[in-house]
């Protein structure tokens, strides 16, 4: 049925007229009377119009440039577009008073359905409310400096190793090899996996004004490609199946192989978490006897340097055998009088090495201490081309001292000087105890990201971290892994 009628000289066609009616067309069925049925997609220009196409600024509408309200290429649908267009309120009128449930039975894509809303109309000439919220998928995706598994395969000149059952020879690596940041300089993509996703994930790349992505094409598909400084959040992504890899690797780790992942349609953020394992290798300096390999002392350190193809150095060091850290010897402590008598009966008194001494604080009271003593032997030995009056002394720790007429030089240690006059003349060695000290760097603020200054002029990196365990003293028990001779170049 079609209305017409003049108004002061104007004509009015079904409320689109010059002069403005607050209905529209309204069609009938079976002799009722509706604007919209009781399923409707929302933001419709022309909500349930048989003879209207359909207007909505959905992320697939303005991905494909068509059947658009605002036609600005973006969407009130992409988060992070600076317009909320296509949105509009969904009016229903002649609704019978009573109680109803609104149900969401489809969410655009990259959003999850909202919870029932009951619904109560009542008889009444305003406009009454009711409103659905629907919250949008949340990802983040993670890439750290972590491995897989510490358990690895052992090479040895590119060989791999095997046992006498034919078992493939592994090594542990301790977790203080990593340190569990961010990997700069990494790029990862993200594809669709099954063609369902791939439309819907294309539209929203191509549409999003996401400003962390690079927008890439395959295949007349758009995919995303972002660097890994900083975790990646993203938000109305689609729910579907994906696959991530690793199209560049930064110097020094190992490209990430290919995984595949599912995106939810559920509201909480989901974390997708990669690691970068770090290219290594163990470099052995030795020397051979009646006994066969035998590991070279620090009294006779080698300086090595790795170099490139081209000969270029890439890093330079002199070997370490560790006996600083890892020979045993006496701790000095202050004992009260009972520990002193018990002592007698125990092995409270037993030698610690630093490794040893550094583990038991870690694992007692005193775990936050800020410095650490301990004492090593060193031995010296007569040179063979020495004389008396210049004797040249090799000491443990590879070091060179010079003694001229029977007196040690002011640099030389106390320790030193008081172990040299009072030496048996008759031997051609003599040993001494030296104390050694660490201190903990300020910007050492976590257990497991700690590094030492030691006495010695070296450095270290200490990882401390939590086992399945508790200490004789109820308290959580901890690992500890030590990487000596620690250069972050």
């Amino acid at each position: 049925m079609t209305i017409t009628f003049d108004a002061n000289g104007e004509e009015f066609y079904n409320g689109s007229g010059d002069i403005h009616s607050t209905d529209n067309l309204l069609y009938r069925r079976l002799g009722d009377g509706y604007l919209m049925e009781n399923v409707w997609v929302t933001g419709e220009n022309t909500p349930n119009d048989p003879f209207d196409t359909r207007k909505i600024d959905t992320v697939e509408h303005t991905a494909n440039g068509e059947n658009t309200i605002s036609g600005t290429g973006q969407t009130g649908n992409d988060v992070y577009s600076s317009t909320n267009a296509g949105g509009q309120i969904d009016l229903l009128k002649r609704v019978h008073e009573g109680v109803y449930m609104m149900e969401e039975i489809h969410s655009p894509a990259g959003y999850v359905k909202g919870l029932p809303v009951g619904v109560t109309v009542n008889e009444d000439t305003k406009i009454q409310y009711s409103h659905m919220v629907d919250s949008t998928i949340k990802v983040e995706f993670v890439k750290k400096d972590a491995a897989d598994s510490y358990t690895k395969n052992l090479y040895v000149d590119g060989e791999l190793q095997v046992n006498a059952d034919g078992m493939n020879v592994t090594v542990q690596e301790p977790k203080g090899g990593w340190s569990f940041t961010h990997v700069p300089g990494a790029v990862l993509a993200l594809k669709a996996k099954d063609e369902v996703t791939k439309k819907a994930f294309s539209d929203w790349v191509k549409v999003t004004g996401n400003t962390r992505i690079q927008k890439k094409t395959e295949n007349g598909f758009y995919y995303i490609e972002f660097q890994t400084d900083s975790p990646l959040f993203l938000e109305g992504i689609p729910a579907g199946n994906y696959k991530i890899c690793e199209t560049l690797t930064p110097a020094g780790y190992v490209t990430m192989e290919e995984q595949e992942l599912t995106i939810y349609e559920t509201s909480g953020v989901q974390l997708f978490s990669m690691g970068d394992d770090h290219t290594k290798v163990e470099i052995e300096k030795y020397y051979r006897d009646d006994m066969g390999k035998q590991k070279l002392p620090n009294a006779y350190r080698a300086e090595l340097t790795l170099a490139d193809q081209e000969g270029s150095p890439i890093a330079s060091w002199r070997t370490d055998d560790l006996s600083d850290y890892t020979n045993s010897v006496a701790v000095k402590s202050k004992k009260s009088f009972w520990q002193g008598i018990t002592s007698l009966f125990t092995d409270a008194d037993k030698d610690l090495s630093f490794v040893e001494l550094f583990t038991e604080k870690v694992n007692g009271r005193d775990s936050s201490f800020n410095s650490i003593s301990w004492e090593v032997t060193r031995k010296a030995v007569r040179a063979g081309y020495a004389t008396d009056e210049k004797e040249t002394w090799i000491l443990s720790d590879g070091s060179r001292i010079v003694c001229e007429n029977g007196s040690a030089p002011d640099t030389t240690s106390q320790e030193f000087k008081d172990a040299y006059h009072t030496r048996n003349l008759e031997e051609k060695s003599f040993t001494y105890k030296e104390t050694l000290t660490a201190v903990k760097e300020e910007a050492s603020k976590t257990l497991w990201d700690q590094v030492w200054k030691v006495s010695n002029g070296s450095k270290l990196h200490v990882c401390v971290y939590g086992d399945n365990g508790y200490g004789e003293n109820g308290r959580q028990s901890y690992l500890v892994d030590f990487k000596f001779n620690y250069r972050d170049d």
